[in-house]
């Protein structure tokens, strides 16, 4: 089976806009290009839209609170769309355990009154949501080595080319180009028939429920009457729907 490339995600949506792809030129396919890493760049803003989370390490420094996010930064990674969760891994420690810790918001860190506490490592962390370099100040600021761990969300939209190859789970190459077609289509003052746009919701929608991950409330046992184990667990969790 041949590799699918940009050029042929495009020519698709060309293809669903006027029933031929030669219709349209190189400029053409450097504009669609760029609509569609634009459009796969808004895509990773939709969590449901991502479909994998990364894991990353990083090591702090002793006596530093601070710490920029992203390419060149003193975490030196492409900068996340969004932080998922956060961990610390204390260094001299065995086996090494990673400690969750929490990421605070605006309203948290207002309320942090002694922001300069030093301690063994952190147990928060509030990103200020700096471009392009994301600021995150951590608390207490650790006295000993460790590292962070950084879960965030994977990142793609950034072709270089219409030869590009166009690598991603089932599901994505079709919602990628039938609203590919919707997104250019206003360009070329065509109206989308229906039948496109209707293939264009379902397909992202497909992916969308793939990436879905269930929800689930937990009350303590102590609240459940008798049963067994078996029983206690099917009692104590509870599917809540998306």
């Amino acid at each position: 089976m041949m590799a699918t490339t940009v050029r042929d995600v495009i020519a698709g949506s060309f293809r669903l806009l006027a029933g031929d792809d030669q219709t349209f030129g190189a400029d053409d396919y450097k504009n669609a290009m760029y609509s569609l890493n634009s459009m796969l760049q808004t895509w990773t803003t939709e969590g449901l839209t991502v479909y994998t989370i990364n894991r990353t390490v990083l090591p702090l420094t002793i006596g530093v609170q601070a710490y920029t996010l992203g390419t060149g930064g003193t975490l030196n990674m492409a900068r996340p769309t969004w932080i998922e969760n956060m961990s610390v891994i204390p260094t001299g420690i065995s086996p090494l355990v990673e400690i969750p810790i929490k990421i605070l918001l605006d309203e948290d860190w207002q309320q942090v009154l002694v922001k300069s506490v030093a301690s063994t490592f952190p147990i928060a962390c509030y990103p200020q949501g700096d471009f392009p370099l994301n600021t995150l100040n951590f608390w207490p600021i650790p006295t000993v080595a460790c590292s962070v761990v950084l879960y965030t969300p994977g990142s793609f939209g950034d072709f270089q080319t219409i030869n590009d190859a166009v690598s991603f789970p089932n599901g994505y190459e079709r919602a990628m180009r039938y609203n590919l077609a919707m997104e250019i289509a206003p360009e070329y003052g065509i109206e989308v028939s229906s039948t496109v746009q209707g293939i264009a919701y379902v397909a992202k929608n497909q992916i969308r429920a793939r990436n879905h991950t269930p929800v689930f409330l937990r009350s303590d046992n102590a609240l459940l009457s008798g049963g067994n184990t078996a029983d206690v667990f099917n009692k104590s969790w509870g599917y809540v729907a998306p």
